[in-house]
């Protein structure tokens, strides 16, 4: 990189202290232990290890507030701040309200055809010509079921 009068140049400038936070509401408790975060709910526990980002993670109980903090980072570094507080966030949304997916089936040349048993199986026919079954078993807690192909 050329450095023009002595200025660096963007991607050598780092952030002393880069930091944000994020509050989570009354019926849920997070606690935190060497970047493996804990957030229980009415809806269960969700535990997820962030130890791949070097962020240091500071609760405030009273305050009901998360702070990830990042020293001396560069933009990229910086930008995982949000992305670890997004992922907390999500996990607060599982354990309060909780998630529903939705899994549609699409082929352009070889149709698939599934059906799913009353055992909790999802079986899956011709998936890409294929001639074998596969079968597919469901999670405790997950309900499959076929709607209308219309």
């Amino acid at each position: 990189k050329l450095l023009v009068h002595g200025t660096p140049s963007p991607e050598m400038v780092k952030t002393i202290k880069a930091s944000d936070d994020m509050t989570y509401p009354e019926n849920v408790k997070i606690s935190v232990c060497k970047r493996v975060i804990t957030v229980e709910g009415p809806r269960g526990t969700l535990v997820k290890c962030f130890k791949y980002a070097a962020l240091e993670f500071a609760l405030d109980t009273e305050a009901r507030k998360l702070t990830a903090t990042k020293y001396f980072a560069k933009t990229l570094e910086a930008a995982a701040i949000n992305s670890t507080l997004s992922h907390v966030r999500n996990m607060v949304i599982g354990v309060t309200k909780g998630f529903r997916y939705k899994l549609r089936f699409a082929y352009a040349h070889f149709p698939v055809n599934c059906t799913v048993t009353d055992a909790g199986v999802i079986e899956v026919r011709n998936y890409i010509g294929e001639k074998r079954v596969r079968k597919i078993k469901c999670l405790e807690g997950v309900a499959a079921e076929r709607t209308d192909p219309a």
